[in-house]
């Protein structure tokens, strides 16, 4: 795929792919329909921008690293395999710090420390005096996937949590935007439509529900 020089780069937050994912195989609960749906039809939406060069896309290395220890063999084996789908439509894997568990890992530069003081300060103020590997690992990953993008030079950080977008502004004065993806698309006019799970051989056939 040619890049348009000086496109957006946009990093996706990982519920993205979860969601397409799930919806792509028909793996969700009936109650959820309606989301993965939207989730999926917007995440074609992203994928046929990039396939056209107006944008490049990734997501962090993170993602993998954690999935990677899924208990659940069959959603791990779902998830990482729609991994692999949109690393081969051009999807970008975003280098994450180095850590053992959610601890720092020794390549941790002191300005990983900084950025990441200042991402747990607009994210979770109460955590700033809480050892990492004492932390929730949920918000230890909030924090790994905004400073991967910021670390990598990306743009747009998109995500649908609350947490993060209702401080945007705050997370924008390092250097990155923050949208949720409906948001962004606002302005395109796309129509999508392809399969999450070409491919997928996990026990249950992985078909568009």
């Amino acid at each position: 795929m040619t890049q348009v020089l000086h496109a957006p780069r946009i990093a996706l937050d990982s519920h993205y792919i979860i969601h397409w994912a799930d919806f792509a195989c028909g793996e969700y609960d009936p109650k959820e329909k309606e989301l993965k749906q939207s989730t999926y039809e917007n995440v074609e939406g992203l994928l046929d921008l990039m396939m056209e060069s107006k944008l490049a896309v990734g997501v962090s290395e993170r993602f993998r690293a954690d999935k990677i220890q899924d208990s659940d063999p069959e959603r791990k084996a779902r998830h990482l395999h729609a991994l692999k789908n949109l690393r081969a439509k051009g999807i970008e894997l975003i280098p994450t710090t180095f850590r053992f568990d959610v601890g720092w890992g020794s390549f941790a530069t002191d300005e990983d420390r900084r950025r990441e003081r200042e991402l747990i300060d607009i994210l979770r103020p109460q955590d700033i005096t809480v050892p990492l590997d004492k932390r929730r690992p949920n918000d230890v990953v909030d924090v790994d996937h905004l400073d991967d993008a910021i670390r990598a030079g990306y743009n747009v950080f998109l995500t649908e949590d609350n947490g993060i977008l209702k401080r945007a502004k705050a997370i924008g004065r390092l250097g990155i935007s923050v949208a949720s993806l409906s948001e962004f698309l606002a302005g395109f006019d796309v129509v999508s439509g392809s399969s999450a799970c070409e491919g997928h051989t996990q026990d249950a056939e992985c078909e568009h529900a």
